[in-house]
């Protein structure tokens, strides 16, 4: 599946493709006191968070099912990268 969307247009576990890179959108993620989210999304291969803006144009590549574990928000299964 590819298609060509605009970031803001995604849902919490899209995974998506900007550049070289594939990504995971997140639900927004702060720090507590913080004035706005620093994260929006995760870089899948070196784990590091990530903004996009919302008019971003992106290529959706496939869905994770995100869940709530230990307090955290994971994906479901965990994906396996070549």
């Amino acid at each position: 599946m590819s298609s060509s969307l605009a970031f803001g247009d995604l849902q919490p576990g899209d995974i998506f493709q900007d550049g070289e890179s594939l990504y995971l959108k997140l639900i927004p993620v702060q720090w507590e006191d913080a004035l706005s989210p620093f994260a929006n999304a995760i870089q899948l291969g070196h784990w590091s968070l990530a903004w996009m803006g919302d008019q971003v144009r992106i290529e959706k590549r496939g869905h994770q099912e995100l869940v709530i574990r230990d307090g955290a928000v994971q994906p479901e299964t965990w994906l396996e990268l070549d």
